[in-house]
C-alpha cells in the first residue's frame, strides 16, 4: 500500500530561514505537511513534543549543534526518520550521525527529486515498520490469546512431530494424569499409554492389553489423514493408573488430524489433536436413558390403570360365559344331545382362549423391555385398545372407528403402538365435557411436502395415517408450541372436571415414542371445537411367511412329558396317547431324568416345563443333552417374559410354546421339531 503524503509530518530545523522555507513551499506542492525551525532548541522541543514521520536536519547551526540534537533525539528513542541535510564538506561526521541514528545524509545543494526520493524512502520505511509492529503486537495477542484457550479448555491438547513425538501439550494432562507435560516432550505418544491399563466396555476392545491398546490408536491418536478421512471423536476405554481418576474406568474421546506442508509436493509434519474425557457424559446420558425408561413405565401403569375397569368387563363375561356352559355341561349332560354337547363345549373353549388373549395382552402391554420393530396390523391395535379402553370412557362418550380398505401393516413395537393410541384416547377423553365423541381413523398418507409439526422434518409420502380426534374444548393457539413439553399439562386449567389431573407425561411419551418409531406427528385444534391428533407410521414391507402344515410324524421311541402341574402334565399325556404316539409322564423334573438315564437310547423327544422345582425345564434339556445330545426338546412355559432366549438358542431347544396352547400348536411342535429325532419317520 503506497503511503499517503498528508498523513505523514515533516518538521525541518535549519539556521538557513529562506532554505526552510523553500523546502515547506516544496513540501507542500508534493502533499506533506511540514514546519521550519531556524532554532535548534525550538524546534528539538517540538521534535520531543509531537514526533514527525521524518526530520530534516542542518548540522552547522548557533546554541546547538546538529550532531547534539541527534544525541538527545537517540536518548528519546523516536520513530522519527532523520535526514541530515548539511552544506559541510568533512565526510567524517557520517560515521557519527549513523551511529546516533541517522537515516540518510545528504549535502548542499541537492537537487528537489533526490530529496523527495530520500523523503520517500524513509516514509515508507516508517510505514513498513508501523504495520509491522502492529502485525507483531496482533500476533501476540493472538498467540496469547491461542494459549490462554488451550489451556483453558478441559480438553487435552497436544500436538506430535512426524515422528509421533509430542513437541506441545497443555496443561490438562497433569489434570487427567497426573503426569507433568515436561516429562513426555520430545518422546513417544506410546509412552502415555504404556503405563496405563486398558479397560474396555466395547465388545471388539474387550479384555485388550496396553499393546492392544496402542494398536487401536495407531492410526487415530498418532492421525496422518487430513479433513473427512481424518479421526472424529473416536471412543476408547481407559483405567489410568495414575492421576486423581487412578483405577476408575474412564471413556476417552479422540479428534485428531495430520498436518502437512502448503503447496505442491506436501510433506507430512505431524499431529494435532484433542482428548476429552467423556466420562460424566455417558453416565449422563446412561441415567437419562434410565429415567425415561422409568417414565415410560410409570405412564405405561397409568394407562393401565385406565384399562383396568375394561379388563376386568371383559374377563367377567369370558368367565360367565365359561361357568354357565360348564355348568350347563355338568348339569344336564345325561339329556343333551352329542351336538348340543359339542357347542356347549365349543363355547367353554372359545371363552378360554378369549382369555388367554386377554391375558398375554396384559403381560405384554407391562413389558419394559423394547422390541425390534416389526410388522403390525394398526387396525387389529386400535380393536384392541377402543375395547379394553371403552370401561374407562363416558357411555356419553360415542367412539366411532373408520379404516381404509386393503392397509398393509406398520412397522414398530406393538406394545408401543398401543400405549401411543392409549395415551391419545385418554387425553381426548379428558378433552370433552359432557356428550362427545372420539373418532379414530386409518388410511394410507401420501402428504407429500408436510413438515411434522414437533420435529419439523419433512414427512415421508408413502406412511400410515392414525388420526385420533375429539369433539371437545381444544387447545390454545398461545400453548400449542409446549403441549409435548415434559410435565407440561394443561387438564387441570381446561377440563371442568374438578377430579381432572395429569402428570404432563402423556403427549411428552407419545412424541417420544412416535419419533423413536421414525414417525412424526401433526396437529389441527380449534378452541372450543375439538382436536385432532395424526400420526404418521413407516410402512412394513416384508410380509410374513405363511408356515405350512406338518406331515403326521411317527416316532419309534417314546416321549417325556414333565409338568409340575399334574393336571397339566396328564392333559398333554391324554392328547399325545390318543395321537397313537408312547407317552411317559411325569410331575417332578428328578424322576424324569432318572427315566431318561435309564432309557434315553429309546427317548425319542422331551417336552418339558420351564418353571419347575429342583431342576428347572432348560436344566433339565442340559442334563438330558448330556446323555444323548440327539433327544430334540420342546420347552412349554407360562411366563413368557422370564424365558431366556439366549440359553435356548444355546441348548439348541428345537421348540418353545407358551401356556395355554391349543392342541393343534402342541401336535404342530411335535410334527415340526419331533422330525429331528434318530427315531423320528415319516
Amino acid at each position: 500500500m503506497q503511503p499517503i503524503a498528508g498523513e505523514h509530518q515533516i518538521v525541518i530545523i535549519d539556521d538557513d530561514v529562506l532554505h526552510g522555507d523553500s523546502l515547506v513551499t516544496l513540501l507542500d506542492i508534493e502533499g506533506y505537511v511540514a514546519r521550519t525551525f531556524s532554532d535548534p532548541l525550538s524546534g528539538l522541543e517540538a521534535v520531543l513534543e509531537s514526533p514527525p514521520t521524518v526530520l530534516i536536519l542542518d548540522l552547522d547551526m548557533p546554541r546547538m549543534s546538529g550532531i547534539d540534537l541527534l544525541a538527545r533525539l537517540q536518548s528519546a528513542s523516536l520513530a522519527t526518520k532523520t535526514i541530515v541535510l548539511t552544506g559541510t564538506q568533512d565526510f567524517g561526521v557520517v560515521g557519527d550521525i549513523v551511529r546516533l541514528g541517522a537515516y540518510d545524509f545528504l549535502s548542499k545543494p541537492t537537487t528537489p527529486s533526490r530529496l523527495l526520493a530520500t523523503i520517500g524512502r524513509a516514509v515508507a520505511m516508517t510505514v513498513l515498520e508501523r504495520e509491522s509492529e502492529a502485525n507483531a503486537a496482533a500476533a501476540q495477542q493472538s498467540n496469547r490469546l491461542h494459549e490462554f484457550l488451550v489451556q483453558a479448555t478441559p480438553d487435552l491438547v497436544y500436538m506430535l512431530d512426524s515422528r509421533g513425538k509430542f513437541t506441545y501439550l497443555n496443561n490438562k494432562l497433569k489434570e487427567l494424569f497426573q503426569i507433568d507435560s515436561d516429562h513426555l516432550l520430545g518422546q513417544s505418544w506410546t509412552t502415555l499409554f504404556e503405563q496405563q491399563h486398558n479397560h474396555s466396555a466395547n465388545a471388539d476392545q474387550a479384555g485388550a492389553s496396553p499393546g492392544a491398546l496402542l494398536e487401536i490408536l495407531n492410526h487415530r491418536f498418532d492421525e496422518r489423514r487430513t479433513a473427512d478421512r481424518s479421526t472424529h471423536d473416536f471412543e476408547f476405554d481407559l483405567v489410568p493408573q495414575t492421576g486423581p481418576h487412578r483405577g476408575e474406568a474412564r471413556t476417552l474421546q479422540c479428534t485428531s488430524t495430520g498436518l502437512y506442508t502448503e503447496g505442491p509436493g506436501s510433506v507430512f509434519t505431524g499431529t494435532y489433536g484433542v482428548i476429552r474425557d467423556i466420562t460424566n457424559r455417558r453416565l449422563a446420558e446412561r441415567d437419562r436413558l434410565e429415567l425415561q425408561a422409568q417414565i415410560q413405565q410409570a405412564s405405561k401403569m397409568e394407562a393401565m390403570g385406565q384399562l383396568a375397569g375394561g379388563i376386568a368387563h371383559d374377563f367377567n363375561n369370558i368367565l360367565a360365559s365359561m361357568i354357565g356352559y360348564a355348568e350347563l355341561v355338568q348339569s344336564a349332560h345325561g339329556r343333551l344331545k352329542a351336538e348340543a354337547m359339542e357347542n356347549y363345549l365349543g363355547e367353554i373353549v372359545t371363552a378360554g382362549h378369549r382369555a388367554r388373549d386377554l391375558i398375554a395382552q396384559m403381560l405384554t402391554f407391562t413389558r419394559t423391555s423394547r422390541s425390534e420393530p416389526e410388522a403390525v396390523s394398526v387396525v387389529e391395535v386400535i380393536n384392541n385398545v377402543s375395547r379394553m379402553l371403552r370401561a374407562a370412557i363416558p357411555s356419553s362418550i360415542q367412539i366411532q372407528t373408520q379404516f381404509d380398505e386393503a392397509l398393509p401393516d406398520a412397522l414398530a413395537d406393538k406394545i408401543q403402538l398401543q400405549q401411543i393410541l392409549l395415551n391419545l384416547m385418554i387425553n381426548a377423553r379428558d378433552a370433552i365435557s359432557g356428550t362427545g365423541r372420539i373418532d379414530i381413523s386409518l388410511s394410507r398418507a401420501d402428504d407429500e411436502g408436510e413438515h411434522c409439526h414437533v420435529c419439523g422434518a419433512v414427512i415421508p409420502g408413502a406412511t400410515l395415517a392414525m388420526s385420533v380426534e375429539d369433539s371437545g374444548h381444544g387447545i390454545p393457539e398461545t400453548i400449542r408450541e409446549r403441549i409435548f413439553e415434559m410435565y407440561f399439562t394443561t387438564r387441570n386449567v381446561e377440563s371442568s372436571s374438578p377430579t381432572s389431573s395429569g402428570t404432563g407425561l402423556g403427549l411428552w411419551l407419545i412424541n417420544s415414542l412416535v419419533h423413536d418409531h421414525g414417525g412424526h406427528i401433526q396437529i389441527d385444534s380449534q378452541v372450543d371445537a375439538g382436536t385432532c391428533f395424526k400420526v404418521y407410521l413407516p410402512i412394513a414391507t416384508e410380509q410374513i411367511a405363511v408356515a405350512e402344515a406338518p406331515s403326521r410324524l411317527v416316532l419309534d421311541g417314546q416321549i417325556i412329558v414333565v409338568d409340575d402341574e399334574v393336571s397339566v402334565g396328564n392333559f398333554i399325556g391324554e392328547i399325545l396317547q390318543g395321537h397313537g404316539f408312547d407317552v411317559a409322564v411325569y410331575s417332578d423334573s428328578a424322576s424324569a431324568l432318572q427315566h431318561i438315564e435309564a432309557h434315553h437310547e429309546r427317548v425319542a423327544l422331551l417336552v418339558t416345563d420351564q418353571a419347575m422345582p429342583a431342576l428347572t425345564g432348560l436344566e433339565l434339556v442340559e442334563a438330558v443333552r448330556a446323555l444323548n445330545p440327539q433327544i430334540p426338546a420342546i420347552l412349554i412355559t407360562a411366563f413368557t417374559g422370564d424365558t431366556d432366549r439366549t440359553r435356548l438358542q444355546d441348548l439348541g431347544v428345537e421348540g418353545f410354546l407358551a401356556k395355554p396352547f391349543r392342541i393343534a400348536d402342541l401336535l404342530g411342535a411335535i410334527a415340526r421339531h419331533g422330525a429331528k429325532s434318530h427315531l423320528a419317520r415319516r
